[in-house]
């Protein structure tokens, strides 16, 4: 549950990710699968299980995903080409096997420290 445990700290990011080609996602067109967009998400880092726990609203109970911080291999900063801070996390899967990454942006400059 998101409730439980200490959360260190918490806020809007935008998250790089790919649309669905789910025929049955009603959201997006056939055309649109496979594109590139930005979603903003809640994010909470969570001390008590060791994650970073994102949501689609403040209020959701269950995460719209996860990362565990030991699975965490690198941070790395950059400005987007429109001075935007941005950052990305290397990751490894739950088995050690897989490697993801995941892009970032921050909705407020004072984000960066």
């Amino acid at each position: 549950c998101l409730m439980k445990g200490d959360t260190f700290f918490f806020g809007f990011l935008y998250l790089h990710e790919q649309r669905s080609g789910d025929a049955a996602n009603t959201a997006y067109t056939r055309s649109q699968a496979g594109q590139w967009r930005w979603s903003l998400l809640f994010f909470m880092l969570k001390t008590s299980t060791r994650e970073l726990v994102w949501v689609h609203h403040p209020s959701d109970s269950e995460p719209a995903g996860s990362i565990k911080v030991d699975n965490i291999q690198s941070l790395h900063s950059l400005d987007s080409p429109t001075g935007e801070f941005c950052f990305i996390l290397n990751c490894t899967g739950v088995n050690d096997a897989t490697e993801d990454g995941h892009v970032l942006r921050s909705v407020d400059p004072r984000n960066r420290e």
